[in-house]
């Protein structure tokens, strides 16, 4: 082997690391749809559990929708007018670090993607109620 070629081996299985990481990361990208998808598809589903489980909010809560990425469960539950005036329904929420939580109901999909462990902290578990697959529970603040 000539002293110009003996680098050249290691470059080539840098090379191949690099372009199998790519791979993978596309077969990952293709799959993710069916490992984060949805039990609960219709956004009805979300307000007849809400609606079932009223007496859980009160005003001044805040409605939680999860997961997330349910902006259309957001838009249901608004058109439905369930909630008290003055209760806000978003899939999101971000307490500042240390400050306390405020009242929450959330409502979820409990097939979906679990909440964050500090969400999972100041949850009432008593106060769950679950309609299929939709549970409607309170978290932080007053319980």
């Amino acid at each position: 082997m000539s002293a110009g070629t003996e680098g050249a081996r290691p470059a080539i299985a840098i090379d191949a690391l690099v372009v199998a990481a790519f791979a993978l990361s596309l077969f990952v990208v293709a799959l993710t749809p069916w490992w984060t998808s949805d039990g609960v598809r219709d956004p009805a589903a979300f307000v007849a559990a809400l609606e079932a489980s009223r007496e859980l909010v009160r005003p001044g809560d805040r409605v939680v929708v999860h997961p997330p990425w349910r902006d259309d469960v957001v838009a249901a539950i608004e058109r439905a007018r369930i909630v008290p005036d003055g209760v806000v329904v978003s899939t999101a929420f971000a307490p500042k670090h240390g400050a306390r939580v405020p009242p929450l109901v959330i409502v979820r999909d409990v097939g979906a993607p679990g909440l964050s462990r500090a969400l999972r902290a100041v949850l009432d578990e008593a106060s769950a109620r679950r309609t299929g697959d939709v549970e409607v529970v309170r978290a932080g603040g007053r319980s």
